[in-house]
């Protein structure tokens, strides 16, 4: 599920053809290729469909390409190879609300949600660093990743130029290789929000709506336990905690350049990863770069004793 209200842009077509937004409050609105318009569906929901222009069926091999981009959050949602040949219209995804702010989208005949690059980038390293012949290990081998986010004041700096974000997805590219289902548990602690089961490409905005729903809190509980039980899990902070409980088996310290061994030092905890962040980098350069994206899956697969030389028969 995701934020309510979406700029929704049917970017490409290989045919020739236009979007439509259809409700129950009346006949669908066309929309030309390239076009953004603003989207707040109610619990009816509205359906997106993808109509020829031409009057005739679509080419049997036309594709539909759509970007919905969920007001108020960083992520996009990105529709892909949407099959919509061998029609006039095709309806290719609807949208719900489903209440407490939030919407559900369901996609029709096949099509492909992209995952944010760098969930597909954690993604593959993981897959290559087990050696998997695909991207998934098998069931017995499995194990499902949790993930707790520190909700102190403090890491609102780091939410804020993007690399606590950055690290929870590349901890989902890992869970979509290593775990049971295709869903990140997650909770950011001091927030009134349980632990949510969420998918890779709705966990920017989860974070930013559990960070949002904080009040004035002087500590938070970090060590909540999971529903499900006897999960081990990780967690992301500024600082490295004095205590550590068995179940925990990551602790993931943000720091400024130079911080890391200090804090590895002052821990003494295998357990603790200590991730160089500069906070004042230019606007253009990404929170994590390429090596420390591979850092970070190596620490993660490390912790979890996911360490395989390839795929178990």
């Amino acid at each position: 599920m995701i934020g309510t209200g979406f700029d929704v842009t049917l970017n490409h077509v290989t045919d020739r053809a236009r979007l439509l937004i259809a409700s129950a409050l009346g006949a669908p609105t066309s929309y030309e290729v390239g076009r953004t318009i603003y989207v707040e569906p109610d619990v009816d929901g509205v359906t997106l469909q993808v109509e020829s222009t031409t009057g005739q069926d679509m080419s049997p091999s036309a594709k539909a390409f759509i970007t919905l981009a969920p007001v108020g959050g960083r992520e996009r949602i990105l529709l892909t190879d949407l099959d919509v040949g061998g029609h006039r219209v095709v309806e290719v995804a609807s949208l719900r609300a489903v209440g407490d702010g939030k919407s559900e989208l369901s996609t029709i005949g096949g099509a492909n949600v992209e995952t944010p690059p760098l969930v597909r980038q954690a993604q593959l390293s993981a897959a290559g660093a087990l050696g998997l012949r695909g991207n998934k290990l098998r069931s017995r081998q499995s194990i499902d990743i949790a993930i707790v986010i520190d909700g102190t004041a403090s890491m609102r700096t780091w939410l804020r130029e993007g690399a606590l974000t950055a690290v929870a997805q590349c901890i989902s590219g890992v869970d979509l290789v290593v775990g049971h289902d295709e869903k990140l548990d997650l909770r950011v602690a001091g927030s009134r929000d349980p632990w949510r089961s969420v998918a890779a490409m709705e966990v920017s905005q989860e974070i930013e709506r559990q960070f949002a729903s904080i009040g004035q809190i002087s500590r938070v509980e970090l060590y909540e336990p999971i529903p499900s039980g006897g999960q081990a899990w990780c967690v992301v902070t500024d600082h490295a905690p004095d205590v550590i409980p068995e179940t925990v088996a990551l602790i993931i310290v943000l720091c400024g350049p130079g911080a890391d061994r200090v804090i590895s030092a002052v821990s003494g905890d295998p357990r603790v990863f200590c991730l160089e962040v500069d906070p004042f980098r230019p606007a253009s350069v990404p929170a994590l770069d390429e090596a420390s994206v591979h850092r970070l899956v190596s620490a993660t697969l490390m912790a979890y004793r996911l360490e395989t030389e390839g795929e178990q028969p």
